[in-house]
């Protein structure tokens, strides 16, 4: 289904049913192109004379605001923006709130897990001496502390 906009003359493809479609551009409610503009399966324009017909059709009431139409471009990079700037700005609110482990003596970020596989090595090599990582799980990077 094609739909468009009176306001800005902007022409949309949906497969949603939904009657409540929004233009792009100027947000306002579109409306369902007449059938005889398009294919009989209504996925097509019949051709691209008659979509352009159409347009100017559109120009012709009332509710068409020149203005915006003219603007088409400028009006959807901008909002294209402010959705990136808004995407933006909510990623780092998230990697701010982030759960980031902390040294308990020096407050550094700089932490790394130690593995099971290097506890219990360490011990086998080692022996007693060794087992000062068992029951620790992280280590700082900074002042090597473990914790």
């Amino acid at each position: 289904m094609f739909y468009y906009c009176s306001r800005c003359a902007s022409i949309k493809k949906s497969n949603s049913k939904d009657p409540s479609i929004k233009c792009d551009v100027c947000n306002s409610d579109m409306k369902e192109v007449p059938g005889d503009y398009l294919m009989p399966n209504g996925n097509f324009f019949k051709s691209q004379e008659i979509r352009n017909q159409f347009i100017e059709k559109i120009k012709l009431n009332d509710e068409f605001d020149e203005t915006t139409a003219d603007n088409k471009d400028v009006i959807l990079t901008e909002k294209k923006e402010k959705e990136q700037a808004e995407i933006k700005a909510k990623n780092e609110e998230m990697e701010a709130k982030e759960f980031h482990i902390t040294c308990p003596v020096c407050g550094s970020h700089s932490v790394k897990k130690i593995s099971a596989v290097g506890k219990y090595g360490k011990v086998y090599v080692f022996g007693l001496l060794g087992a000062d990582t068992l029951g620790k799980t992280y280590k700082c990077n900074v002042c090597g502390v473990k914790f």
